[in-house]
């Protein structure tokens, strides 16, 4: 239940509830991003990465080089500092992401956990995991034609608590100090999610396994990549 004073006018809202926990989120589209582009970048070697707590977005065509922790995060912050939610409507498209993730390496339950990846996907708390509808509140995310390359992560794409995930017709390469032969590592981790495809994607890679669906926790995952 929301209690509003009789003079406050909410408009171009999203209202949320999440966590079981009687909170709730009014978020302003309006003000927070909602219908961003970010087209044609270029980044080199530093600690940055592209934090994304908006709507009706899209990423494409950029070269996302030595993002240090990580490349693409999208994940709300709604705990500690409860301004901004869900991310619903990405596109992730023809970008190419290279030697990425290289604090991983002193960050082990990151790494197991692919929170330094180049696209991660997941809620506020990276150690809880689920398929429950009610409980994935990231939505309709595209990730289709892009290049993963010698990556410092375990993993390329990590994904928990998000619906309807696409992530097509990409080309993983060999992990940093890695040959395609020696690399045994599965680049696609589903650490929860329901409804996601992985299909026609290449993997440069010696694994049988491209993705793994940590604990079968994920559910109604499809696609042609999956053993």
């Amino acid at each position: 239940t929301i209690v509003l004073e009789d003079d406050l006018q909410v408009s171009d809202a999203s209202i949320e509830s999440f966590g079981g926990q009687e909170k709730l989120l009014v978020q302003n589209l309006s003000a927070s991003g909602n219908g961003f582009s970010i087209d044609n970048i270029k980044t080199e070697y530093c600690r940055a990465r592209l934090l994304i707590q908006a709507a009706s977005g899209e990423i494409k065509n950029s070269s996302l080089c030595g993002l240090t922790y990580g490349g693409v995060i999208v994940y709300p912050s709604f705990v500690d500092w409860p301004e901004v939610g869900f991310t619903t409507d990405l596109k992730i498209v023809n970008n190419l992401f290279d030697r990425g993730g290289v604090h991983s390496a002193t960050w082990s339950d990151w790494q197991n956990l692919g929170n330094m990846s180049d696209i991660v996907i997941r809620s506020d708390n990276y150690r809880y995991c689920t398929a429950n509808p009610d409980y994935c509140l990231q939505k309709n995310i595209l990730i289709s034609g892009n290049a993963f390359s010698n990556r410092y992560s375990q993993y390329a794409i990590s994904v928990n608590c998000a619906q309807n995930v696409q992530i097509t017709d990409n080309m993983f390469h060999s992990m940093n100090g890695k040959t395609a032969q020696e690399d045994t590592q599965s680049p696609i981790l589903l650490l929860g999610g329901n409804g996601i495809v992985v299909d026609g994607n290449l993997f440069y890679v010696n694994t049988e396994d491209p993705v793994e669906i940590r604990d079968d926790v994920a559910q109604n995952v499809t696609g042609s990549d999956i053993t």
